[in-house]
């Protein structure tokens, strides 16, 4: 009887997780703001007065293929491509009237999750300097790719204060 119990018990559990859906999401990454951080009185490899920057953003990806690996440097991913990086930053400078741009992009390394299931979610630190002249004001616009090609949307923060 006790044997019975079991097997039936294990058959149960079996077919009751196999009826389970994993829940399915857009093969496009998609991305949110979270957070800026930043700090004064800090300097840059040249000993310039600069301000470190931290801004964090989540992601989503439903088909999980964030990030490069080393080697993927052939077309699409060679250096002459606009797919070379994978983390697109723009920092948009403001200085009274005046608006320059600079970019920070980089390529973020592989992070494809093994199984099953490729969802991948979580959260990018993605670290900036502040550099002379200083501007007064700052804000970023935020995107990356996936190894799809595919593109998130932009996130752009508020214009922050720069002291």
């Amino acid at each position: 009887m006790k044997t019975a119990i079991v097997v039936f018990s294990i058959i149960f559990c079996t077919l009751f997780y196999s009826c389970i859906q994993i829940k399915q999401y857009p093969p496009e990454p998609s991305i949110a703001f979270v957070n800026y951080y930043s700090k004064k009185d800090t300097q840059d490899l040249l000993g310039n007065n600069a301000y470190f920057g931290k801004i964090t953003v989540s992601f989503l990806d439903g088909d999980g293929d964030i990030g490069l690996e080393e080697a993927d440097t052939f077309p699409p991913y060679d250096t002459a491509s606009a797919f070379y990086y994978n983390l697109f930053v723009k920092q948009v400078r403001k200085k009274d009237t005046v608006i320059t741009f600079k970019e920070y992009n980089s390529r973020m390394p592989s992070i494809t999750p093994k199984g099953q299931n490729k969802t991948l979610q979580g959260e990018i630190d993605v670290f900036v300097l502040i550099t002379l002249p200083f501007p007064d004001s700052i804000k970023y616009e935020i995107r990356i790719a996936d190894r799809s090609l595919h593109e998130s949307n932009t996130v752009t923060t508020s214009m922050y204060p720069v002291y």
